[in-house]
Order: structure tokens, then C-alpha cells, then sequence
């Protein structure tokens, strides 16, 4: 049952981290500057909903984290081309 937890915690933070880029990429549509739909939040929603509200807490605080390391590392390979 534990390994079934983590495998999907990870599996929730890795589609959370990929709709977090996904969204980094879409222009701004509400018309406020940094105004976005929040599409990765919909994973927070399906982790409260499958696990529990604590594991929702880590998601939250693990993806923002993540996904800011990873969209660093695109930009800097990108400006090397």
C-alpha cells in the first residue's frame, strides 16, 4: 500500500509539473500581466480528492519548486542554441 502512495504522488507531481510548463508557454489571455488559468491546479484538486489534504499541501509546495528548477534549466539550454 505504500509503494501504491508513492508511486502515485509521483505520478500526480509529474503530470502537475508538466501542465505547470505546459501553461508557462500559453500567452496570457485574462489581460492581467502574470494572470494565468491555474490548468496545474487542477492535479492539487484530483489529490485531495485520491489521497488526502496533506499530500495535497506537499504537492503544492513540491511543484511550484520543481517545475521553477526545471523551466530554469530550459531557459539556459535554449539561450545556448
Amino acid at each position: 500500500m505504500k509503494t501504491k502512495n508513492i508511486t502515485l504522488h509521483a505520478i500526480l507531481l509529474a503530470i502537475g509539473i508538466v501542465l505547470q510548463l505546459f501553461e508557462s508557454f500559453l500567452p496570457t489571455v485574462t489581460g492581467i500581466p502574470g494572470g494565468k488559468f491555474g490548468i496545474a491546479n487542477i492535479v492539487t484538486i484530483l489529490c485531495i480528492d485520491m489521497l488526502s489534504i496533506k499530500s495535497a499541501f506537499i504537492l503544492c509546495i513540491l511543484r511550484p519548486l520543481l517545475s521553477s528548477i526545471l523551466y530554469i534549466n530550459l531557459s539556459l539550454s535554449l539561450m545556448r542554441l
